[in-house]
């Protein structure tokens, strides 16, 4: 089953197939060697509203002050190749 949905993956990758927990592992695990592009964004979280309590908020165009924002490095672009190796490597091994 595992394998499948890597294979249907990789099918709909161009469609923008998003897997958000496979690829944090593979940043996390390659660094550099997967990350394309990068920007750096002031973000916070929101601990007061009833409706995104714990979200993450990015100011995407800096609008708001920054002081009690830090800034993070977001990943835009991965090498979507490298990704399916690692997770096709995964299930093999």
């Amino acid at each position: 089953m595992v394998m499948e949905s890597y294979r249907d993956a990789y099918r709909n990758m161009m469609d923008c197939y998003e897997t958000c927990d496979p690829i944090a592992v593979a940043v996390a695990l390659l660094g550099d060697e997967i990350v394309q592009e990068t920007v750096c964004k002031p973000c916070y979280i929101e601990t007061e509203g009833a409706l995104t309590r714990g979200a993450l908020i990015v100011d995407w165009f800096q609008r708001y002050p920054s002081e009690k924002r830090n800034p993070v490095r977001i990943v835009t672009k991965i090498d979507g190749h490298k990704l399916i190796d690692l997770m096709v490597e995964s299930v093999l091994e």
